[in-house]
């Protein structure tokens, strides 16, 4: 499977197919092991799970990188919605129930 190369770049090439080769068949023996354990159903969720994994994290973690740019070392949207529930248990505390006649 592994053939000689000439460049840098071949080599680069061969060991990107070695770990395509070796992720493909994890995934693959992963899924029929849960197959056999649990049933099939768990073995087809996990392997989409883990396939469409990549694209999840992109779309969650694509502002990151300019974030630290900025010099953001924490979400600054972590505390806001801490901060909107404690407001709205101010505001129903103040409210005034009605009364049992």
């Amino acid at each position: 499977m592994i053939r000689p190369w000439e460049s840098a770049l071949g080599f680069v090439h061969q060991i990107g197919m070695c770990w395509l080769f070796i992720g493909i068949t994890g995934v693959i023996l992963r899924s029929i092991q849960l197959f056999f354990i649990r049933d099939l159903q768990t073995g087809l969720v996990w392997a989409i799970k883990i396939l469409t994994d990549p694209f999840h994290d992109i779309k969650l973690y694509h502002k990151a990188p300019l974030a630290l740019l900025r010099g953001e070392l924490i979400d600054p949207g972590i505390g806001r919605e801490v901060a909107e529930w404690e407001e709205e248990d101010e505001e129903a505390e103040h409210e005034e129930l009605p009364r049992m006649t």
